[in-house]
């Protein structure tokens, strides 16, 4: 935004918001020859170039009349640069929108209604319908009837490259387009919580997302990734009227997808991938309930085995695994740009299941995936100690990090004190060994009833070397860092030096960070 003078004369300075209120007549009064400022020597290209940095979305219209009160001459450049006013959004007022409107020409538009638009839907669509042949954008954000968009149903739109209509609040039934307006053009299809059905002429997309949208068939999803060889994005999720069909599907090439996200049943993503070709994939999401089915024998099997090479991959750039575990059911692992996410009946089945899930990419991915580090994320989570064996009692997958999220487990569980207990004394097996014996890093949301069980951790993994020898006990490797948070945003203004100092003595040199930041003791 422009908030200094154009030069140093009094008559073109920026006005106040009481100069507004003055005829411009009586206000812009311009100096003459010789007495122009440099900002009147300033080829108007440039200042057009600048005006382009600077009207920018979400609400350029407040832009605009900001620039327009400098001065005339400025005034004058934007009036007749018809490109500065083509994203014409309801977030603006009225009377910008009608404005807009006529500096606008025949120029291709952006039209926006935003989830906070300043008036209604009845009132801004019959305003923008009129250049409706001229638009390239269509962004729209309901929270009312849709039926305001039943005019466009037979409305030419031959400039139209982005559709993007979002519902807030039902999953409502609608017809966007009929024959005599189909829009050649489009590349970029975006719908959610809308029941449309999918014309049969739609194709040659880059992008395709659909989310709670109703009437959407199988043989209409494959028509349109057929019929769209480049498609790049491709999103899917909560489709109730994807079914699997009874023949196998035919193979589709996608060779210029960079980014899938299917959020299907089980049956639905299998049969999906099954037919799928693709080569340039570095974006991978799967979510899937599993019920209590572990997702290696019904999801990551033989129907797959055709993405491995794409995994491997995608993997390769994975610096760290992550396992997230939550009360919910809802269990995840994600590897560079390889996300799983599954959800279980049983809660206490993720842990066998993520782990199936890891040795499945072991088998396929060869003996370098099991180097890769892992970290434990346990989301408002107490695990039973037989669970957190399955992974602090083998080499793999190798544990350097453990993160305790607890900030709503007074609602929706109870405190990860067993993973404390857990990490505190050595394993009873032969010979005795420490769990997670490559740890380094511990996250912990500070909670008062779980200090207590952090320090007696520490005592009894670090606080004695003597008497972990004597045990004749390989000491584990020293931490590195413990990173400490309040439970909740603003929840715990500042720390408890003397807790923290505390921590650091038994902790053996590690680092102590508090908020991300480390702590300097005195």
């Amino acid at each position: 935004m422009i908030a200094t003078s154009p030069d140093s004369s009094p008559q073109s300075s920026v006005p106040s918001p009481s100069d507004a209120l003055i005829p411009l007549a009586s206000r812009d009064v311009e100096p003459q020859g010789l007495n122009k400022g440099p900002i009147y020597r300033v080829l108007e290209d440039v200042l057009f170039c600048i005006f382009h940095d600077v009207v920018l979305p979400p609400h350029p219209g407040r832009h605009l009349a900001t620039l327009g009160l400098v001065c005339r001459h400025w005034r004058e450049i934007l009036e007749s640069a018809s490109t500065l006013w083509t994203y014409i959004s309801a977030g603006d007022n009225l009377s910008h929108v009608q404005k807009a409107l006529r500096h606008t020409g025949q120029v291709p538009l952006d039209i926006v209604f935003p989830e906070d638009a300043q008036c209604r839907a009845d009132d801004f669509f019959p305003l923008v319908k009129d250049k409706i042949r001229y638009w390239r954008t269509m962004d729209i954000t309901l929270s009312e009837s849709p039926y305001v968009l039943l005019d466009l149903q037979t409305s030419k739109m031959p400039l139209l490259e982005t559709l993007r209509i979002s519902h807030l609040y039902f999953i409502v039934p609608i017809d966007l387009f009929e024959e005599p307006s189909l829009p050649s053009k489009l590349t970029e299809l975006r719908i959610h919580r809308l029941s449309v059905t999918i014309p049969p002429w739609l194709a040659n997309l880059d992008s395709l997302s659909l989310e709670e949208v109703g009437h959407v068939t199988m043989e209409d999803l494959l028509r349109i990734l057929q019929n769209s060889p480049n498609l790049k994005i491709l999103k899917l999720k909560d489709m109730d009227a994807l079914k699997p069909n009874k023949t196998i599907p035919h193979i589709t090439h996608l060779r210029s997808l960079i980014s899938m996200e299917l959020w299907l049943p089980v049956a639905v993503t299998r049969y999906l991938l099954s037919g799928l070709r693709i080569n340039l994939l570095s974006h991978l999401l799967l979510s899937c309930n599993m019920n209590n089915a572990s997702p290696r024998g019904n999801l990551l099997s033989n129907n797959i085995g055709h993405f491995i090479p794409t995994i491997r991959e995608m993997v390769s750039r994975a610096a760290v695994i992550d396992f997230n575990f939550r009360g919910s059911g809802i269990y995840s692992i994600d590897l560079g740009d390889l996300f799983f996410e599954f959800d279980v009946l049983r809660y206490q089945k993720q842990y066998r299941f993520a782990l199936d899930a890891f040795e499945w990419l072991t088998e396929v991915l060869g003996p370098d995936f099991r180097e890769i580090p892992a970290r434990l994320k346990f989301h408002n989570l107490n695990p039973r100690v037989q669970n957190l064996e399955l992974y602090g009692s083998f080499p793999q997958p190798r544990v350097v990090e453990i993160v305790l999220q607890v900030s709503d487990f007074h609602t929706t569980g109870s405190p990860p004190v067993s993973v404390l207990q857990y990490l505190s004394s050595p394993r009873q097996s032969d010979p005795s060994q420490w769990p997670f014996p490559h740890l380094e890093t511990i996250k912990y949301h500070l909670e008062e009833s779980l200090n207590n069980y952090l320090v007696e951790m520490l005592r009894g993994r670090y606080g004695d070397p003597k008497q972990i020898q004597q045990a004749a006990l390989q000491p584990p490797q020293p931490l590195k860092k413990i990173k400490i948070y309040g439970v909740s945003e603003g929840d715990i203004a500042q720390p408890n030096m003397g807790f923290l100092k505390e921590v650091q003595n038994l902790a053996a040199g590690a680092k102590i960070f508090w908020q991300d930041e480390v702590v300097t003791f005195a």
